[in-house]
């Protein structure tokens, strides 16, 4: 089954999403062990994981990451694939940051459906 598919179904989950992210980075630090971005890039999506596993409970760390930076700035344009993982960890990882109830990536948020339909009538 292809990610798609399994988006589709509704079962990807936060971790699928930084799973993905630290797959997309260690293929990238194969190439490239040493790449600073790279390997900055990978201890905050590792830090995310273990936020999301209740292994590290400080929640501050998130508050910090550049991610959403990295993703637009150094990648969007030279590595769409990172640049795109990057940029749904950092989605994941601002909801947490703010204590609110994740909405992954490929979820619509159930407020912003009821305003679209208030809006159209």
């Amino acid at each position: 089954m292809i990610v798609r598919e399994v988006i589709a179904e509704g079962n990807y989950t936060a971790i699928d999403y930084v799973n993905d992210a630290i797959d997309v980075l260690q293929s990238r630090l194969v190439k490239k062990p040493t790449f600073a971005l790279y390997i900055m890039a990978f201890e905050q999506v590792k830090c995310v994981k273990n936020i999301l596993l209740e292994v590290e409970k400080d929640k501050s760390k998130l508050h910090t990451m550049n991610l959403g930076v990295l993703a637009s700035k150094e990648f969007d344009t030279t590595d769409p694939e990172l640049a795109q993982s990057l940029s749904n960890v950092n989605y994941i990882a601002s909801q947490v940051g703010q204590g609110l109830k994740v909405i992954l990536p490929h979820q619509i948020d159930p407020e912003y459906k009821k305003r679209k339909k208030r809006c159209s009538k």
